[in-house]
């Protein structure tokens, strides 16, 4: 079989390297990148078999030796100010700036990341999707070989325990060469897209995908071979965005995404969401959005029929969160349908399926026996999934689906990708009914703003909740990695321990995200597991729980979540309460400042969130401060993640207004101190404006917005917080 290697350009800056075979005349669409035909061709110089390409930026040499690519037949040179950088297939990048995992489920104090994998582009992003508990799936592999499905899941989560631990293994034969591998890799994090080398490079190895069925295809042995050479030097704003031209827009949200959301897993049901509702409001705590997690489905985790019990009247409830103006999020665990749900019938005459069942043969967990598993690749059976399935609950109030797990087909192939795709474009928010939570207070006193200021406000703010995009939100929460991912979701991290170390980590992926296009991260604040075995309940202390606030507050997503823990802000401490009420209202004051990030993380693909190292590139300290991060162009925030109190932040050159107090840093300046529970390093850059929205009683229905520019009185004391 031959191969024909040719380049093509998007830009000078975005070069294609392809292998075809000979009979392919093009490169196809793939679920990563749709439109491949905006390339074109360039033309070659070439001495026998030898051919090279040169535009700006690259230098491109290829043997044209009718084979695929390898460290024989291609070479890429580029240069990053007196930096010579050449690249050969096999070659790893050492200078990657890392990125996120998959997801944090199980992570803890003994599982944290010291460095960043390198990145070999040839193996694709995708075999860099992992995080702990990938881990954990290997050991359940061993466990599955030697017991069969008979085991239960505080087995294997003690024998976790002492794989971390290092200590020898109880219940199986011996730590596998295959486990102890994940082991090392879980401890680096994952890399992202951009590299201190100034140049990203992306093999596209996703699907194959049909723009006229809009669909992937099933089959895509043979495809061309497509690398991707996207050249950035220093601008790395300048790089994500050619990344979001290349792979696609990051979503826009509503205003209500960006509020305040809470979750529980815990048995509650309608009555219990009304008295938290009741308990928000008599606390002056904000909420926007609650997270039904898996008690509404009646079969444990599956299924779509209702749990009468908790939930007797679905519809009231929808009409009760449409009457207090909250939004929801319904947890669901995809492709299996217990045989008792009330509406598998109707799928299976609709899809012509037969009826087939897992058993303990077949079912990768005992809670899978006796469900019906679809085949979300085969597009008649998603379509009749979503339609039967999910539109009911949608009715009942489902604004966003919070997807809990992955997705296989009967071969065993698997494509988290894919599932969030066709889940934010196949689920409707029903639109209609968001009509009446759109506020009419949207008035803004011309005095408070110079004119433009106003206009760029009323822009930022209303167009966004009021327009077509309001009604088109096509975005779930879920875990995901890969190219094309960042379009369908908000990264759910999930299911961490209540832990300092664990804080200070999620703070340093969630600025390393942005790497990954990943803009809207939404971390279980307060964490998900009970931080020690010495805790009575799943509480954290006062302390952990202020600070794991406060940064949720200035992170893309603020959602508090537990297993059966202790989060709602009234049931700690006065003073604890009092922190974190007034953070949750600082945030919420920020909302028009948000919003205008939301808006440049669509149109450019830059972070709500973003390392130190886009706003000043050229700085070393930017590179090794990683706990801290801009929230857009304008907040330097610097969370706390010590239990003693102690922070060291570091401050680019240009002065730096503290929000909270009168304090004024004159950069370049670092600085290390203990941080009151009550205070956060959140400063405001010199030279810009922020919008903002004061803080009104329950009574005064006015949302007034004004501009900020540096002076004595601290920003939250202008807000009307304190």
């Amino acid at each position: 079989m031959k191969w024909i290697k040719r380049v093509s350009q998007l830009s000078e800056n975005v070069v294609r390297v392809e292998c075809l075979q000979e009979h392919q005349k093009n490169v196809t669409p793939t679920f990563a990148i749709r439109h491949p035909e905006k390339f074109n061709p360039v033309k070659t110089k070439k001495v026998g078999k030898v051919e090279t390409f040169s535009n700006k930026f690259f230098s491109i040499k290829f043997l044209q030796d009718e084979k695929k690519f390898s460290s024989k037949n291609l070479q890429v040179e580029w240069t990053k100010g007196n930096k010579k950088y050449l690249w050969k297939p096999g070659k790893k990048d050492r200078e990657n700036l890392g990125g996120s995992f998959f997801s944090l489920d199980l992570c803890q104090e003994k599982l944290i990341p010291t460095n960043i994998c390198p990145y070999d582009p040839m193996k694709g992003y995708e075999s860099y999707s992992y995080g702990p508990f990938t881990l954990a799936q290997s050991l359940l592999k061993e466990f599955r070989v030697k017991y069969g499905n008979d085991w239960s899941d505080p087995e294997w989560i003690k024998e976790f325990d002492n794989l971390i631990a290092g200590r020898p293994p109880k219940m199986i034969d011996e730590w596998t060469p295959e486990i102890l591998k994940i082991l090392r890799l879980i401890r680096q994090y994952p890399p992202g897209y951009l590299s201190r080398s100034g140049v990203s490079i992306l093999l596209d190895n996703s699907f194959l995908y049909n723009l006229k069925k809009d669909w992937i295809e099933r089959e895509s042995k043979d495809k061309p071979q497509a690398l991707y050479f996207i050249y950035y030097g220093n601008d790395y704003k300048m790089g994500v965005s050619l990344l979001t031209e290349l792979l696609g827009a990051v979503p826009k949200v509503p205003e209500w995404v960006m509020g305040v959301w809470f979750s529980c897993w815990n048995k509650w049901g309608e009555k219990k969401f009304r008295q938290i509702k009741e308990d928000f409001d008599k606390y002056d705590v904000p909420l926007d959005v609650i997270v039904v997690d898996t008690d509404w489905h009646k079969y444990y985790w599956y299924g779509f029929d209702w749990n009468g019990r908790l939930f007797p009247n679905p519809e009231r409830f929808g009409k009760w969160l449409r009457k207090n103006k909250l939004h929801s999020a319904f947890n669901v665990h995809p492709q299996y349908i217990p045989e008792k749900d009330s509406r598998l019938e109707e799928f299976l005459k609709v899809t012509k399926i037969p009826l087939k069942l897992l058993d303990e043969n077949t079912a990768l967990h005992k809670v899978q026996r006796g469900c019906q598993q679809i085949d979300l690749l085969d597009k008649k059976q998603a379509l009749a999934y979503f339609d039967i399935f999910h539109k009911p609950v949608e009715k009942c109030g489902c604004d966003i689906w919070w997807v809990d797990g992955t997705m296989r087909d009967e071969s065993g192939q698997e494509s988290i990708a894919w599932l969030n795709e066709i889940y934010s474009k196949y689920t409707n928010q029903s639109p209609e009914s968001h009509a009446e939570l759109v506020s009419a207070s949207n008035e803004i006193p011309k005095q408070a703003c110079p004119e433009e200021i106003l206009n760029q406000v009323q822009n930022d703010t209303f167009r966004i909740r009021n327009d077509i995009a309001y009604r088109d939100t096509k975005i779930i929460l879920s875990r995901g990695y890969g190219p094309g991912t960042h379009r369908s979701i908000i990264l759910f991290t999930a299911d961490a321990y209540s832990q300092w170390k664990v804080l200070e980590l999620e703070v340093n992926m969630t600025a390393k995200a942005a790497n990954c296009l990943f803009n809207y991260v939404s971390h279980d604040i307060g964490g998900f597991h009970s931080g020690s075995p010495e805790w009575k309940i799943n509480k954290p202390p006062d302390d952990l729980y202020i600070r794991w606030s406060q940064f949720g507050a200035l992170s893309p997503i603020m959602r508090f979540h537990s297993h059966h823990g202790v989060r709602e802000p009234w049931k700690y401490k006065k003073q604890t309460l009092n922190i974190v009420r007034n953070f949750l209202h600082f945030r919420k004051c920020l909302m028009p400042y948000l919003m205008r990030l939301v808006q440049e993380t669509h149109e450019k693909g830059i972070a709500i969130c973003r390392p130190m190292y886009y706003e000043f590139p050229e700085e070393e300290n930017a590179y090794r401060f990683e706990t801290q991060y801009m929230l857009g162009d304008a907040i330097l925030v610097s969370p706390v993640t010590r239990e003693n109190g102690v922070v060291t932040t570091w401050f680019p050159k240009g002065k730096w207004y503290h929000c909270f107090t009168e304090r004024v840093v004159e950069g370049p300046n670092i600085i290390e101190e203990k941080v009151p529970l009550e205070l956060m390093p959140v400063y405001l850059r010199e030279g810009h404006i922020i919008p903002y929205k004061q803080k009104t009683s329950k009574k005064d229905k006015k949302n007034n917005l004004y501009q900020y520019t540096p002076e004595k009185t601290p920003l939250i004391i202008r807000m009307g917080i304190i």
